[in-house]
C-alpha cells in the first residue's frame, strides 16, 4: 500500500487501468479504489470503469 502513496495521480490511474485489464488479485484492486477514494479522485476516472469503487 505504501508505493500506492507515492504514485501520482495519473500514474495511479494507470495502475488501476492495467489492474483491471489483467488477472490480478481483486484485494489489490481494491487496495488501489482505496487509494482513488482516498484522494477523493473517484469522479475523475474514465467513465469505461466498470469496477465500484464504494467497495
Amino acid at each position: 500500500m505504501s508505493s500506492l502513496l507515492l504514485l501520482s495521480d495519473e500514474k495511479l490511474f494507470k495502475v488501476f487501468e492495467d489492474a483491471l485489464l489483467c488477472d490480478v488479485d481483486t484485494d489489490f484492486i481494491e487496495l488501489i479504489a482505496d487509494e482513488i477514494n482516498r484522494r477523493q479522485l473517484s469522479h475523475l476516472l474514465p467513465v469505461t470503469s466498470n469496477y465500484q469503487l464504494s467497495l
